[in-house]
């Protein structure tokens, strides 16, 4: 895959997203997750699928 395929879809993600996926790939247990943005942890499982939706929707449409 093109690394720069990939950042820039990251970087289109809205910041929320971005920061779940970030701490998600650097092996944050999801209760830690939603501690520190301060929501719920069935909040951090759906923002984490809805980042992983629109990259694979933004990587596949380029």
């Amino acid at each position: 895959m093109d690394q720069d395929r990939y950042r820039s879809a990251v970087r289109a993600l809205p910041a929320p997203l971005r920061d779940i996926l970030a701490r998600a790939l650097d092996d944050w247990p999801y209760d830690a997750i939603a501690e520190h943005l301060g929501i719920g942890v069935t909040e951090v499982e759906a923002g984490l699928a809805e980042a992983i939706a629109r990259l694979v929707a933004a990587l596949d449409s380029s």
